[in-house]
């Protein structure tokens, strides 16, 4: 062979050139699926969950529960379908809560890899997912393990006009949604903390009231204000006085609440104010100096071309979205990102 080839060294290069251009002519044409940063088989899946800012610690954990008990059922399955209960799919679960209240995670640890046979990380994902099901009232519901690139698919929404890409996120993800490819479609645009806007009526100002004298006597009575300290031994005890547990559950008994000022004066809270009950700020992200907010999706299994998915959301899906929103521009970043910047001095070459 290598006689041949030296004694026909033009037809020889001829058949590398041929087999070289015809094997970037079929990675270009889509026959050959691409992906360049794909997830790799890991022992370990954690499933991270983001309920409403504020909400307890009790809801929180109950949903936890939930998503434990049916990682325990899809183990139970995949034991007996890839081991025939010789041996357990999944063999640690830790379940953890925080770092805030309305946040928690559960991490899986799977049979070692050389002992899984056929079992891969995606059939445990998918399992687990399916057991989970859907959980409404959840904020943020990621299946899987993190890629140091970032998730295959990673879009960057900015623009300056908030309301706008505040739509553009929601119409983008109920698009990407409807793809059978993705799965674990979310974003960082999350919903912060209920909040009371105390707003003074047009009394208040007459009364020669403002706002700094309400909201002082609201947080006396709902929080609380230290009166008094007593000294108990070595201890120091602190003495608080605030409503009572059953007056300060509800937005309503702070609209009754009666303020007492200095001249004697009493009104209710309803009387010199209005309470607007909304969603305050948990973050603000910005990307080239205006307000980003990042969408991420998973793909369902290992055999979707990122590549070919990413290119068909970049060059269709996103840009017929944003035609309704022409304040947002689209950046993709993670995976395609760093593909873009390893195929550049590829073409270059």
């Amino acid at each position: 062979m290598l006689k041949f080839a030296l004694n026909h060294s033009f037809f020889t290069f001829g058949v590398l050139l041929a087999t070289l251009i015809i094997s970037i002519g079929a990675f270009q044409g889509g026959v050959i699926k691409s992906t360049f940063f794909p997830i790799i088989e890991r022992d370990n899946v954690t499933i991270n969950l983001q309920m409403p800012a504020g909400t307890r610690e009790n809801i929180t954990q109950k949903w936890l529960d939930h998503i434990e008990a049916a990682a325990v059922d899809a183990n139970k399955e995949l034991s007996q379908r890839f081991f025939n209960n010789e041996q357990q799919a999944i063999i640690q679960f830790e379940k953890n809560l925080g770092p805030t209240s309305y946040q928690g995670n559960v991490n899986i640890t799977m049979l070692d890899s050389e002992l899984r046979d056929s079992l891969r990380m995606r059939d445990v994902i998918n399992a687990v997912r399916e057991k989970t099901g859907t959980i409404y009232d959840a904020e943020v519901l990621t299946f899987g393990a993190q890629s140091p690139f970032g998730k295959p698919i990673n879009i960057s929404l900015v623009g300056e006009n908030l309301e706008e890409l505040s739509k553009a996120t929601q119409a983008v993800k109920i698009e990407l949604s409807k793809l059978e490819e993705l799965r674990d479609v979310v974003d960082n645009n999350q919903p912060g903390l209920r909040e009371i806007n105390v707003e003074l009526k047009d009394k208040a100002y007459f009364l020669g009231l403002d706002l700094r004298q309400i909201i002082s006597q609201v947080r006396s009575g709902f929080f609380g204000n230290e009166v008094q300290r007593l000294q108990r031994g070595r201890d120091e005890v602190k003495v608080w006085v605030r409503y009572a547990e059953e007056d300060r559950k509800d937005v309503t008994q702070l609209e009754v609440m009666r303020l007492r000022f200095v001249d004697g004066r009493e009104f209710q809270v309803s009387e010199i104010a209005d309470l607007e009950l909304q969603r305050g700020v948990i973050n603000i992200n910005h990307l080239n100096a205006k307000r980003e907010v990042r969408i991420e999706a998973d793909v369902a299994n290992d055999k979707v071309s990122v590549s070919d998915l990413t290119a068909n959301i970049k060059s269709t899906i996103v840009p017929e979205v944003l035609k309704e929103f022409p304040s947002v521009r689209p950046i993709f970043e993670g995976q395609n990102r760093e593909q873009e910047k390893t195929q550049c001095p590829s073409m270059s070459l």
